[in-house]
């Protein structure tokens, strides 16, 4: 006895989702086919964004392998679009030309993305985020090189504080490139940089020890530039950084997470830290990370 066909348009978290529970509730009740219109197999969109920040890959958040549709005798169609529906014939058919009869159908395409008609809306590089291809796109778009500073390089750490904090930075000695390229060179500091691929610095984040060989660090001087804030660089800089000092044999790094950085105290958490106790009034209220923009702004008025 033939069993009855039931093609699934659609192979997202909803559609497979539902076959997981048909093949739990009557495991032989269907010849099933599915439709995807991406080439790859069930992943989970959720996590797309520890995808673009660096944290996972996308083998990391499949959910369904190509395995488990085989073990499941699924018909599996990978980037077929369908554009048609006949009704009468009870028959789908692709973009390219392929059919698939049906006697159940499931529509769980989903929804799709729309991009607001303002103005700059067609600009190369605005795109919408709602798939791995989306995701892989911005992270073609903005490829990023991460290095350390060597001593010459001392005003690019002075540079990166002062376009984010103005002068109001509470830790002094970064304003000298002087003492920066001494701190350097003497390795007592290390400046980790996020640089785009034209060279533009995205973001620093440093470590320093009291004396050359010490094994365990203090974290700061984290700046992010206005332009790169929003793309997880923070989180992947400390990330190439922390993967460096281990490499190194640093036995670990501590520093503060300020309430002014709610940002920074999450990605710390995220990449293993452990809260360790309440520092109360460790930064001046003078600290501004916006400092040097509301003072252009102020000039421009």
């Amino acid at each position: 006895m033939n069993k009855p066909r039931l093609v699934v348009i659609g192979n997202g978290m909803a559609g497979i989702r539902t076959i997981e529970e048909l093949l739990a509730l009557a495991p032989d009740q269907y010849e099933i086919t599915v439709f995807g219109a991406e080439p790859h197999p069930n992943y989970n969109r959720i996590l797309l964004s520890p995808v673009l920040a660096g944290e996972q890959t996308f083998k990391d958040i499949v959910l369904n392998p190509l395995e488990w549709y085989e073990q499941n005798g699924i018909t599996l169609h990978l980037g077929k679009t369908i554009s048609r529906i006949d009704r009468k014939r009870r028959i789908v058919m692709a973009e390219d030309g392929t059919e698939a009869p049906y006697d159940r159908l499931l529509i769980a395409t989903g929804s799709q993305p729309f991009i607001l008609p303002v103005p700059g809306a067609k600009l190369k590089g605005v795109i919408t985020y709602r798939d791995i291809g989306d995701t892989q796109a911005m992270i073609d778009a903005a490829e990023v090189n991460f290095r350390f500073l060597d001593p010459s390089e001392g005003t690019v750490l002075t540079a990166a504080i002062e376009a984010a904090y103005g002068q109001s930075y509470d830790v002094r000695w970064v304003y000298d490139p002087e003492e920066v390229r001494t701190r350097l060179a003497e390795r007592r500091y290390f400046a980790c940089v996020a640089e785009s691929a034209d060279g533009e610095l995205l973001c620093h984040e440093g470590m320093a020890v009291i004396e050359a060989g010490d094994k365990v660090a203090h974290s700061g001087q984290a700046v992010t530039m206005p332009g790169a804030r929003g793309q997880h660089i923070f989180t992947r800089t400390k990330r190439f950084l922390m993967d460096w000092a281990r490499a190194e044999g640093f036995a670990g790094m501590f520093s503060e997470a300020t309430a002014a950085h709610p940002y920074s105290q999450r990605a710390n958490l995220e990449l293993g830290a452990h809260e360790t106790g309440f520092l109360l009034g460790w930064i001046p209220a003078s600290v501004a990370n916006d400092a040097a923009s509301q003072a252009a702004g102020r000039r421009r008025q």
